[in-house]
């Protein structure tokens, strides 16, 4: 992909890494000793941009007192990299199809066309398919720039990024800084992989900057780490015991309709074995009803499930699953002790 020309189309949320992987492309393919351009479309007042982009002549406007190349010549031979391409003005979409078909433009105010010679990378942060049903983005520049789509999905799907990143970030600011701090401790790193981080790269590297910068140490430990991602930590942490308990209360009531679906099913066959041996009551007295019997079974084991389950989640901290569980910390030993669950 990199040693072509091909145009690439970089989607994802903010902070996610697009521009890093622009510049990797370029520095992979054939034009990593041509410029690289980078022009960010949302940055541009509206009435600026096709200067920027395209160039313009002298006398094209009031303050126009020379010619000026725009990023696509000075981009020629290498890689520009339009970030945001999302923002970019309806009316400038049109021009930027242009040069995406042919290569050819003109300069604001000018009547020769240039040609020019450019790998062209986009990145957005926008569903650039809900824009073209809005209106605000067209439909034929979407499929002129996604010839080769990129999906960066955000950090907190790809926690085990997190610590190579958090290393890269530490020798990085290490040489910025003039610092000399040697790890990040094991335990801020499970405290990151706990963390959301809605901010994705962007705030980590952010946040291992200011981190390094207050530290006095040579290692980074949790007493180095923000109050304000620890006390998120600790609100995700709820929401997800929170979704945690949903799901077993699903479970439990699966299992309680499996339950009752069974017992139907006993008592009609108790039934039918009842009136099958109506006549010898010897057998009917002596015998202990089936029925009672797997009533019993039954309800021990959903008991002893839910006891597990609470106490997994627990981490087998008696006085956190009794509260849980309804039940007095004495009564749910006792409970342990008769389904065996004591850790061996």
């Amino acid at each position: 992909m990199a040693s072509t020309k091909t145009t690439i189309l970089i989607t994802g949320e903010t902070g996610t890494g697009k521009e890093l992987i622009a510049h990797a492309i370029h520095r992979g393919s054939p034009r990593r000793d041509n410029a690289y351009i980078k022009i960010n479309c949302g940055a541009i007042a509206e009435k600026l941009i096709e200067s920027e982009l395209f160039g313009y002549e002298k006398g094209a406007f009031t303050g126009a007192t020379s010619s000026k190349p725009g990023k696509f010549e000075l981009a020629n031979e290498g890689t520009i990299f339009l970030d945001e391409i999302g923002e970019i003005p309806k009316e400038m979409q049109v021009k930027l199809l242009q040069v995406l078909q042919d290569q050819t433009f003109e300069r604001v105010g000018g009547i020769k066309t240039i040609n020019v010679d450019v790998r062209i990378i986009a990145a957005t942060n926008r569903d650039l398919q809900k824009e073209i049903k809005e209106g605000n983005f067209r439909e034929d520049l979407y499929y002129r720039l996604n010839v080769v789509p990129i999906k960066m999905p955000p950090l907190r799907e790809r926690k085990e990024d997190i610590a190579p990143l958090a290393q890269y970030f530490l020798e990085r600011f290490n040489i910025k800084l003039g610092k000399n701090i040697k790890e990040i401790d094991q335990q801020v790193l499970d405290c990151f992989k706990r963390y959301n981080w809605p901010g994705n790269i962007r705030e980590l590297e952010n946040l291992i900057e200011r981190i390094m910068l207050l530290a006095k140490g040579e290692r980074i430990s949790l007493e180095d780490i923000p109050d304000e991602i620890r006390i998120m930590q600790g609100q995700e942490i709820l929401e997800s015991e929170k979704e945690e308990n949903n799901q077993f209360e699903k479970y439990l009531l699966r299992e309680m309709e499996n339950f009752t679906e069974r017992l139907v099913l006993m008592a009609r066959s108790e039934k039918k074995v009842a009136q099958e041996e109506i006549d010898d009551e010897s057998t009917v007295k002596n015998e202990q009803s089936p029925y009672r019997n797997y009533i019993k079974s039954q309800t021990a084991e959903v008991e002893k499930r839910m006891i597990e389950k609470i106490l997994e989640e627990c981490r087998g901290n008696i006085t956190h699953a009794a509260k849980r569980l309804g039940f007095s910390r004495k009564g749910l030993q006792i409970k342990i002790a008769k389904y065996n669950l004591r850790k061996k």
